[in-house]
């Protein structure tokens, strides 16, 4: 009898890595760890890319990929290379479509869909993408063998806009636990003038619902105004490490950062700050917390579900309780040890492993028990049960 056989859905391979990019290339080297430790039913586990894909051997080595894997290559790209090569490349084999679009044609085909952003937030989207979404994920995942979510917040959302009416939508959360190894660079902080313990810091994101701009607002009503606000991404579209502080120093912008830079950010920050006005997981508040990293997050989207009683929860429209909490853990390190103590507690829940298993149950390749904790209820879109800060 011949082996379960998967083909990933490489496209995500050839771009700048987002959140959603990192969450698929955890769950295959989970996946290829769970096969090698002999805890599921062996499997093959092939990967089709487009053109402008790194190497054989770079993708073998950052997926972590068996030798008996096979890498199907075109000469056609992206979207076009998604929806048409693709959808009749190896048609036997199930294809993973793990970064929120496959093509819509294939059947024989998991796909995984973060979130609903594209219909609850809009604005953070250019019009062509929203069409394109719009049109493209009902017919996916009306037609999919399989769908999955990262959370109960995404799959009520999605459900609520029409997207897998009708079918069953299991819940794979992420996991935290991928740059917990990953070593410091000191020099992130010796070339900007910060010091461990005595800096905020968030990612610097241009999507609208990111909501950046009530930290820059709150930073503007703290009484810590010593320890300035740190923002990592390409959310200015600055590029490199240039040091951008403000007027008052109290505002330094970073640019793009490597992972082991983001790590030193983490590790060394008084605390993270994530004050988007909806996620479908928030993965930065998971890597912050397995660095001992306090988080202050928004009582909003899937947050206070995955990130039950771990995080100081501000509801992220109140400028005035966003420096609040920043002054609460600025000047109270008890406070601080807590939340760091919390975090590190609830970040041990979500390894990659874990979520690389309920995948694998999902296609029918060995029969796990569940291992991550049970999530929180499920919030409202706009989060109407907020309250202010929540500190338990």
């Amino acid at each position: 009898m011949s082996r379960p056989a998967f083909l990933l859905n490489g496209r995500f391979l050839t771009r700048p890595m987002t959140g959603v990019d990192r969450a698929a290339l955890h769950l295959v080297r989970g996946m290829t760890r769970v096969r090698g430790d002999g805890l599921c039913e062996p499997f093959q586990l092939d990967v089709a890319v487009p053109a402008g894909a790194p190497a054989d051997q770079e993708i073998r080595d950052g997926l972590q990929l068996p030798n008996d894997s096979t890498i199907h290559r075109s000469r056609h790209s992206g979207y076009v290379w998604e929806q048409t090569e693709l959808a009749s490349t190896r048609p036997e084999l199930t294809l993973l479509s793990l970064c929120n679009s496959g093509p819509v044609t294939r059947e024989n085909q998991l796909v995984l869909i973060n979130d609903a952003q594209i219909y609850d937030e809009p604005e953070s989207y250019p019009l062509a993408f929203r069409k394109s979404y719009h049109a493209m994920l009902p017919s996916l995942a009306q037609r999919s063998r399989h769908i999955v979510t990262v959370s109960k917040y995404s799959r009520g959302r999605l459900l609520a806009n029409g997207v897998g009416a009708g079918r069953t939508i299991e819940l794979i959360p992420n996991g935290m636990d991928h740059l917990r190894s990953l070593p410091s660079d000191m020099d992130i902080l010796k070339d900007h003038g910060l010091s461990p313990g005595d800096y905020f810091f968030a990612i610097d994101a241009r999507e609208a619902h990111k909501n950046v701009d009530v930290l820059l607002q709150a930073n503007t009503l703290r009484r810590s105004g010593q320890m300035p606000l740190v923002l990592a991404g390409a959310g200015t579209g600055r590029r490199g490490r240039g040091n951008l502080r403000s007027a008052l120093a109290e505002i330094v912008r970073l640019g793009r950062v490597s992972d082991r830079e983001l790590v030193t950010l983490y590790r060394h920050a008084r605390a993270f700050l994530l004050p988007s006005r909806t996620e479908g997981f928030g993965l930065t508040a998971g890597e912050a917390m397995m660095q001992a990293c306090p988080v202050i997050a928004a009582s909003s989207g899937a947050l206070p579900e995955i990130y039950a009683g771990a995080a100081l929860f501000v509801d992220p429209f109140d400028v005035g309780g966003w420096a609040a909490a920043m002054d609460e853990i600025a000047s109270d390190d008890l406070t601080r040890a807590t939340w760091s103590n919390k975090g590190q507690e609830r970040s041990a829940m979500f390894p990659w492993n874990a979520g690389a298993e309920s995948l694998l149950k999902v296609l029918g390749v060995g029969t796990f028990d569940a291992k991550f904790p049970p999530l929180g209820a499920r919030q409202t879109r706009r989060n109407e049960e907020m309250t202010p800060i929540l500190r338990s």
